[in-house]
């Protein structure tokens, strides 16, 4: 025996629809936005704490520009002292890697966050 399902969708119910999606993408957008702005701050902050220091010069010189960051979903953390590199790395000497250990520090509070927000809207 074979059973009938009818099933209407009205404009009012569409455009609902359409509604809270827009605002299920907006919840998400904002939240990526949030956690790149915040991940940024950490590299930069962690980054800073453990530059080693003789005259200051490199360890003012790293910044932050998030001007991107809701159009992109990017931020960049640098910096324009070309020995940076050096320090980083080394050349005749060991080097004091500041840098790499901020990203490698962030990545696993990034990654959660990212998991987090997306099973947060996805219940």
């Amino acid at each position: 025996m074979s059973k009938n399902f009818d099933m209407k969708v009205t404009d009012r119910s569409m455009k609902m629809t359409v509604q809270e999606l827009g605002k299920f993408d907006k919840a998400v957008e904002d939240g990526v936005v949030k956690i790149i702005d915040e991940t940024a701050m950490e590299i930069h902050r962690d980054t800073v704490q453990n530059v080693p220091v003789i005259t200051g010069s490199l360890k003012t010189s790293y910044q932050i520009d998030n001007r991107s960051v809701k159009r992109e979903k990017k931020a960049h953390v640098y910096t324009e002292i070309e020995y940076a590199p050096n320090v980083e790395f080394g050349i005749r000497q060991a080097g004091t890697p500041h840098f790499v250990p901020a990203i490698e520090k962030a990545k696993p509070r990034f990654e959660k966050a990212m998991d987090n927000l997306l099973k947060r809207h996805t219940r």
